[in-house]
Order: C-alpha cells, then structure tokens, then sequence
C-alpha cells in the first residue's frame, strides 16, 4: 500500500426492510461494511455470517457475497468501495514470501473479537477505543452524500487516512495490499472470470457495467480490447462450448440443454447453435457422439 493508488467509487448507507432483494456477487474492487444498527447476515461464498451493531466486515474483491436482514430487527450498515486494495490475511502472505505453499489454516493470536471468515474476509467486533473507525466512515458517508466545497479532496484524504489506521491498527493479523488486478485490463478480466461462472444467466452489457462501476462503453471497449471480442460473444461462445460438452457426452433433450445455458428456448438455442457452428444440435450429437 505505498503509492495509494486507491480510490472511492461510493460511500452510502443501507438499510434492509421486507422488501430488499439481495443476490450473490462480486465486484472487481473491496468493500468495508460498519453496520449501524441491529443485526443482520452475510453471505460469504459457502458461509453464512451473524452480524451485529459495531461489527466492522471488511471483503475484498472477487469474494461472492449478499446481505440480508432479520425479520423483526432493523439492520443498518455504512459499506464503502475501493478500487485498488486487496484484504488478506497477514499469515498467508508471510507463507508466500518464505516460499510455503502450504496455507496456514489455523486462525492467527489475535484479539479473540477478530474473526478470518476466508482468506480475504476479515470481521471485527469495534471496542469504544476503536470509535474512530466508525466516525470516519461515517464522515465518508456524510461527504458523500453532500456537495460540500473541496468534497472529493476531503473524501480521498480521508480514505488514505481510514486505510493506512486500519493496517496499522491490525498491523499483525491483516494486510491491506496494491490490488493484483489494478491494471489496464482489470475490469475485463473480472468480467471475464464472472462469466466463466454465471454463463448461463441472462445478463446484459449494462448489468456487467454496473458490477464494475464503470459505463458499458468504456467495459465494451476494454473488453475488446483485452480478449478480441465482446462480453456478449464471449458469453455466447462459453453456452457453445458447454452445448457441445453436453450433446457428446449426455443424453439430456434437447430443451434440457437449451434451458440449462439459459437459452429462452429451444428454437432460439437451434438457431444460434447452428450460426456457430454450421451444424443443429441434432446434426451434432449424431455426429460426434
């Protein structure tokens, strides 16, 4: 974290009721969550995490995750994201740098509030001398939120100033880093890597965009740029390939497969088979299975 290359793309705070409708994501920067009231639960990957009032949970990109609340209890956080840090766990780092492969799966000797839910999970139980941590954040969240003279200068200070106390204050048990993925094609590997996943979901250039914070322009360009084709194709290339895998190797019916690649039927996944690949689906199976 020496040059600080980071930077604040929100500063808000949340609150979950009835009707609040969280998925599982990821986002190609961190994310810092203080929650504010009441209590709630996070998703994390394969693990579901309690939280409660003065919890500090601080996730790093890529990490899969959803908020929801608990009926009958309010649940407020302030949550900031960062682009250009990544949070991990102390112990892992100092494995790498001595040439261990091997990943310390024990929790290390800290403050038993302290909690590594994964590698680059981290939540924190504030104590009253830890008070700072939370009248920053929620010094971030009011600029962010008001047109104040000189805001942006004020909320960048202030973020180094937030960062660099928290490395410091969790000096042996966390480390917050450059971002490995803080370079020119960032935002096309991330979104390369989310459709590797979540090829068979209907997603737009738009929605892609919105997980990025960036404009769908600047993320068609990028990706482009990066892979020679776009998020779309490239989409539509993975539903190809595994439509392929699926015709040779099962003996699923042909509307099976095209629902599982989420194709909005079988006729469209006819079309768009054959376009790809000269051949339908039937012509194909028969031919390589």
């Amino acid at each position: 974290m020496q040059n600080l290359e980071i930077k604040l793309l929100y500063a808000r705070k949340s609150r979950f009721d009835e009707d609040w409708n969280s998925v599982l994501h990821s986002h190609p920067f961190s994310e810092i969550f203080y929650i504010v009231e009441g209590e709630g639960v996070m998703y994390l990957e394969d693990q579901v995490v309690s939280l409660k009032q003065n919890d500090l949970l601080l996730v790093s990109s890529g990490i899969r995750h959803s908020e929801d609340y608990i009926p009958g209890s309010p649940f407020e956080y302030y949550v900031l994201g960062i682009e250009g840090i990544t949070i991990q766990r102390k112990a892992v780092l100092e494995n790498a740098e001595q040439g261990n492969s091997k990943q310390d799966s024990t929790r290390p000797n800290v403050n038993r509030s302290s909690l590594f839910l994964k590698t680059f999970v981290y939540l924190h139980s504030l104590d009253p001398d830890e008070e700072w941590i939370q009248k920053t954040i929620a010094t971030l969240v009011h600029e962010s939120g008001n047109n104040f003279l000189y805001s942006n200068l004020y909320q960048d200070a202030l973020l180094k100033v937030l960062l660099i106390n928290i490395a410091r204050f969790f000096y042996s048990e966390l480390a917050i880093e450059d971002n490995k993925l803080s370079d020119k094609n960032k935002h096309a590997t991330f979104v390369k890597n989310y459709l590797d996943v979540h090829y068979t979901r209907n997603v737009s250039l738009d929605e892609l965009a919105s997980l990025c914070y960036i404009s769908k322009y600047h993320l068609g360009h990028e990706f482009q740029k990066a892979f020679k084709i776009s998020p779309i194709e490239y989409q539509s290339q993975k539903r190809i390939a595994k439509a392929k895998e699926l015709l040779t190797v099962t003996d699923h019916k042909m509307d099976e497969i095209a629902n599982n690649l989420g194709f909005n039927s079988q006729s469209y996944f006819n079309q768009v088979f054959k376009k790809k690949t000269g051949l339908t689906p039937t012509q194909y199976r028969n031919k390589h299975k």
